[in-house]
């Protein structure tokens, strides 16, 4: 046993006053009195009483004396375990899976009273900060010893619906100060892959083994194989040591439509993604319900939005037309449908002809000066060519090293216009020009010299140039994850999170902002004068494999439960208790 604050073990002199008292004789006061005989009796009492009058004071003397020593030891801090004086840092997991049902109660109410009891055990000296670790880590309380303040902090916290991020524990053991000051814990229902600083983080386990089937993956798109029907993707977790059969179903819309009930042979672990079609290709909100009773409820149902197809107006010029119009026509009956019109096109794909910009232009083989720039002779050897920007989505999908551009002139660009290709001498290949109103992409080769229609990379630029041109978003999530922030066309970031909804709290109508999503489901705003509709999954199967078999608990020596100073305190104070009760008898009787 150590003393965290021995100096206090100084008042242990004051028992030495104390002592003193008891042995002080009172001298008695002279009284007169007419006669003696009637006091006889009570001499006669008072000498067969003196001894156990002498052992009473003695005892009484015995009860003060452990109420001084009890309450000089409380102030000495006694601590049975070895460990320091630091103070706690104490991290509490608060992502999906602590909501699992554990043991008749959740598993955050267990971690709750895990860090409860290190609060309640912690000596007067020591402090806590409190922490809560999911998508964010979250400062609850700071360096405190305020017991009453921490416990209500506790008290308030709550699972979330997020996916925990062990990057943000990487980045807060960094600071070599934490570790230096402070006794970390982690209380959480899964382990830590180890990191450089991981051995000073004292992980604390909640959570037996339970019983959970989870839907970690959900996909829904129209079919690319058989019009009218849209092709479903899912993926399941178990942690039921047997195979399990189980039945999913999938819904349309508000009302819950059943489109299709999918019986499932559900394996232990991790298992097999799975396909289907249903005939069904209507654009709206679907869900995915896992119907089985099991320990976490959130990763029973995923929901997906599937858009509505918005046709991309498309105008062909020149040569090539034929390979043009094949390749646009490819993408009919995907999401991204292309159609071909003669006006008010949106995107315009053509071959060595220049025209007034539309919204979107893709030009092969230029010609002539124009707002593309003042194309000139042809060049003699284009030689080995060089990406400027690597980083452009362009450049990420074609691979313009293996392009052969053949007829492909120089070109003297237009003021602004970025470079994305250059041939060996430096010649623009394939550059982009951004007006106000328009943006126009040159690829300058001649594709029929070229074959680059017979090309794979053919209809891949054309998709990829217009939905960049274009800002759509390809391949945008049907379901986004608690606490992250949707794609919208033509709105930024701030202006995203600036959208709000109304919501009624005590008759009061208040404007709550809507992203980053805080609840599963779907949440519909209206975007300029257009309901548009999100869905929100829990999406990730750390979260569902609620049982951790290889993690164990690296817990130091720490006492947890009631501190020894604070159980000294109380037997002071139920000793005081009964010296007042025997000095009330010994007055009173």
């Amino acid at each position: 046993m150590t003393f965290l604050n021995p100096t206090s073990l100084g008042l242990l002199a004051l028992s030495i006053p104390l002592v003193a008292i008891y042995f002080l004789k009172v001298r008695p006061r002279l009284k007169k009195t007419s006669t003696f005989f009637l006091w006889d009796e009570l001499f006669e009492e008072k000498k067969s009483s003196a001894l156990f009058q002498k052992l009473r004071d003695w005892f009484s003397l015995f009860l003060v004396m452990l109420i001084l020593i009890f309450i000089v030891l409380a102030l000495a801090e006694p601590s049975f375990s070895v460990e320091n004086n630091k103070d706690y840092c104490i991290i509490i997991d608060t992502s999906a899976s602590m909501a699992a049902t554990d043991s008749g109660s959740s598993r955050i109410e267990l971690a709750k009273n895990k860090a409860s009891a290190l609060i309640s055990a912690m000596s007067f000296s020591r402090k806590v900060s409190l922490l809560s670790l999911s998508d964010k880590l979250s400062s609850l309380s700071t360096r405190t010893s305020n017991r009453k303040s921490l416990n209500e902090k506790l008290n308030k916290l709550e699972a979330s619906l997020h996916i925990r991020k062990q990057s943000l524990l990487e980045k807060f053991i960094e600071n070599k100060d934490i570790s230096k000051n402070f006794r970390i814990f982690l209380i959480t229902d899964k382990g830590i892959t180890p990191f450089e600083g991981s051995d000073n983080i004292e992980i604390i386990r909640v959570g037996s083994e339970v019983h959970n089937i989870g839907l970690t993956d959900f996909d829904i798109r129209y079919s690319m194989t058989q019009k009218g029907n849209i092709d479903l993707f899912f993926k399941l977790v178990s942690t039921y040591k047997k195979t399990k059969e189980i039945s999913l179903t999938l819904t349309y819309g508000e009302k819950d439509q059943i489109l299709k009930v999918i019986p499932c042979t559900v394996k232990p672990g991790i298992n097999k993604p799975e396909f289907f079609s249903c005939t069904n290709s209507v654009a709206g909100a679907y869900t995915l319900k896992a119907e089985v009773e099991d320990a976490l409820k959130n990763d029973n149902n995923a929901y997906a939005v599937l858009a509505e197809i918005i046709p991309i107006k498309t105008k062909v010029l020149g040569k090539g037309s034929f390979f043009f119009e094949k390749c646009i026509n490819a993408f009919k009956g995907y999401e991204s449908l292309m159609l071909i019109v003669d006006k008010e096109a949106d995107f315009t794909l053509s071959n060595g002809v220049v025209q007034k910009a539309t919204k979107a232009n893709l030009l092969f083989n230029p010609r002539g000066k124009s707002y593309i720039g003042d194309v000139q002779d042809e060049i003699d050897h284009v030689g080995a060519v060089s990406i400027s920007l690597k980083e452009h989505a362009l450049c990420k999908i074609i691979d313009w090293e293996n392009v052969k551009f053949t007829g492909a002139k120089k070109i003297t660009l237009p003021k602004g216009a970025l470079k994305l290709v250059s041939s060996e001498s430096g010649d623009a290949l394939v550059y982009l020009i951004n007006n106000t109103f328009s943006k126009t992409m040159v690829i300058n080769m001649d594709p029929e010299r070229t074959d680059f229609f017979l090309n794979p990379y053919f209809p891949m630029l054309i998709y990829s140039s217009t939905h960049e041109m274009l800002n759509l978003q390809t391949g945008s999530p049907i379901s986004y994850r608690p606490g992250t922030i949707p794609s919208i066309s033509h709105k930024t970031e701030k202006e995203i999170l600036n959208i709000t909804k109304e919501i009624t709290i005590d008759d009061k109508i208040i404007k709550e902002k809507i992203f980053p999503f805080k609840q599963l489901g779907f949440v519909t705003v209206d975007i300029s004068d257009k309901p548009e509709t999100f869905a929100c999954s829990i999406i990730g199967q750390d979260e569902s494999l609620l049982n951790d078999n290889n993690f164990k608990s690296n817990l130091k020596s720490v006492h947890m439960g009631l501190s020894p100073s604070r159980l000294l305190i109380y037997l002071a104070l139920i000793i005081l208790t009964l010296e007042c009760v025997l000095y009330h008898y010994r007055k009173v009787g």
